[in-house]
């Protein structure tokens, strides 16, 4: 009976069949913290931290992340215990004054990873990046810079 039952559990919290998946949608609320920054400038700090709501949508193991600006696409990722984890991938946008005399592009990811649902069956990802990946061009010249930003946290459905 103790086999029929964790059977059924493992098949309720999705598998790693891949025929089941579990549902993420729903609002979360995400707060990360500077972890790592490769880039020549300084990180104001009001943008030491950084706390979103995120809108997340799910059709089986397609996931969308709205910020209540921009989406991030991307996918669940399977873990041997199941899926556990989602990432989107945002568009690349200008980011003026970033550093002087450079033009520079972003592009942004968000990762919820180590996800969870022993808080009373509402979903925690203990871990969260918000992983930024920076390219600037010299205006005047043939400079390249390439630098990343990384923010470290969690976050929970709301």
């Amino acid at each position: 009976m103790l086999t029929i039952a964790t059977l059924l559990l493992v098949t309720s919290c999705g598998g790693s069949d891949g025929d089941d998946f579990p549902d993420y949608s729903g609002t979360w609320s995400a707060f990360v913290d500077l972890a790592d920054n490769s880039c020549p400038r300084t990180i104001p700090d009001e943008f030491l931290s950084i706390a979103e709501q995120h809108l997340v949508s799910q059709d089986e193991d397609l996931i969308s992340i709205f910020n209540g600006a921009e989406t991030f696409n991307g996918n669940l990722l399977e873990t041997i215990d199941g899926f556990t984890s989602f990432y989107g991938n945002g568009p690349s946008h200008i980011l003026p004054g970033f550093l002087g005399g450079y033009d520079c592009t972003e592009a942004l990811v968000w990762q919820y990873e180590d996800i969870d649902d022993s808080f009373d069956g509402v979903y925690n990802a203990n871990f969260v990046t918000r992983f930024s990946s920076i390219t600037c061009l010299e205006i005047n010249g043939d400079d390249q810079i390439d630098c990343n930003v990384t923010y470290v946290g969690s976050a929970f459905q709301l």
